[in-house]
């Protein structure tokens, strides 16, 4: 016969009612297991957190004026590339406030703000010559008005940094684009040469921007890919010449195009109408059109 044998259990079980305190086991591999490196981070986060709260509220930064206040808060509020500052009491906003300070005195708060409104402009912009160095080297209240001599030295030798973006940016917006805008360079210069002196005897200027030299230069591409695209239609073998003949009679001889700005020249709206409806008209004795092929 089957015997049934009874284990003898010495110490009480969860549930037979001899346990008063509730007990919550976990496994041995969820006891030994090391918190993740995401807990890690949010855990270090928010012990700075706790840390720069206990700062601001021992070393609060004070203000001479409602002024400065505003202006400080209007810093921060601006974002990339400007390093947003806590109000906390430490070398770098002493000093910041410092010469926002001066800058009230000598200039007003217009001043300032425009300053500030052109630098996060142009700072922004594709065009900017330092943009990828702004990506590493943020700035901060106190360098925007000033650098000190050390990091001058550093900036101006590296990066040809000026002293002081706040003066630079009270000049506005034009002289940012003229000094700092990024020049492209030239794939065909004999073929933007031409197109400047096209376009200057068009708008009766002398001298063209670094800005207007980049969008010739980008025009000068766009006609090489019109000619290699279109050139079975242009009876001739001077493909390029009988573009920019064109182009001028369209803008200086018969006046048949008036752009109010150089940038409609880059648009593929002309390159894939006005310029072929153009070439169509100089030939009247086709009797069809011909087939352009248009550019993306």
């Amino acid at each position: 016969m089957n015997e049934k044998k009874f284990v003898v259990i010495k110490h009480p079980t969860v549930g037979s009612g001899k346990i008063k305190r509730r007990v919550r086991i976990t496994s041995y591999r969820k006891r030994n297991r090391k918190p993740s490196k995401l807990l890690e981070v949010i855990e270090k986060k928010r012990i700075t957190q706790r840390t720069q709260l206990k700062k601001e509220v021992k070393n609060p930064l004070t203000f001479q004026s409602r002024n400065e206040k505003v202006l400080f808060n209007y810093w921060n509020s601006l974002g990339y590339p400007f390093v947003r500052h806590r109000p906390i009491k430490n070398k770098t906003t002493t000093r910041g406030i410092l010469l926002l300070s001066k800058a009230i005195r000598k200039d007003g708060e217009g001043k300032i703000i425009h300053a500030m409104n052109v630098a996060k402009e142009i700072f922004s912009s594709p065009w900017f010559k330092h943009t990828h160095t702004m990506d590493a080297r943020k700035i901060t209240l106190p360098d925007f008005f000033k650098y000190n001599s050390a990091v001058y030295s550093f900036v101006n030798k590296k990066y040809n940094f000026p002293i002081s973006w706040y003066n630079e940016c009270l000049k506005g917006v034009d002289h940012m684009k003229e000094k700092y805008n990024l020049e492209l360079k030239d794939k065909y210069p004999d073929i933007t040469e031409q197109l400047e002196v096209i376009w200057k005897e068009y708008t009766k200027e002398k001298k063209l921007t670094i800005e207007e030299k980049n969008i010739l230069k980008k025009v000068s591409e766009k006609l090489i890919r019109f000619c290699k695209l279109n050139k079975h239609n242009i009876f001739t073998s001077d493909h390029i010449g009988w573009t920019l003949d064109r182009i001028n009679d369209m803008l200086n001889n018969f006046h048949t195009y008036a752009p109010e700005e150089l940038y409609y020249l880059r648009s593929n709206n002309f390159w894939n109408k006005k310029l072929p409806k153009e070439a169509d008209r100089f030939n009247p004795n086709l009797v069809d059109k011909r087939d352009w092929i248009r550019l993306s």
